[in-house]
C-alpha cells in the first residue's frame, strides 16, 4: 500500500551489505524512481535513513502534489514495521 492504494511494481534491490539497499522501481505508477535505504549502527540502537526520487505517473502523477504526504507516511509506515522485525529478531 503506498498513499492509500494498492501499488504493483517490479523492482530490482542492489544490496551493499550490511548498510545499503538501492531499489529501482522497473514497472508501475512509480517507474525509474529510486529509493535508497541507508542502516547505521549508532550508539543508541540503529538509525535508518530512507533516500527518495520518485517519478509518478498515471494515477498517481494526477495526485502527485496532493499525495506527497500519504507517501512520505506510508514510508514511515514501512520503516517502522521493518524496524519492529529488526528489533524481534535478535
Amino acid at each position: 500500500m503506498m498513499a492509500g492504494r494498492e501499488v504493483h511494481q517490479t523492482t530490482r534491490h542492489v544490496l551493499t551489505p550490511p548498510e545499503i539497499d538501492d531499489v529501482y522501481l522497473l514497472s508501475g505508477d512509480a517507474k525509474n524512481s529510486r529509493i535508497v535505504t541507508y542502516i547505521h549502527v549508532i550508539p543508541e540502537g540503529t538509525k535508518v535513513t530512507v533516500e527518495g526520487d520518485f517519478k509518478l505517473a498515471g494515477n498517481l502523477k494526477l495526485v502527485g502534489f496532493m499525495a506527497k504526504g500519504k507517501i512520505e507516511k506510508s514510508i514511515e509506515e514501512v520503516i517502522d514495521q521493518f524496524g519492529k522485525v529488526a528489533e524481534n529478531s535478535q
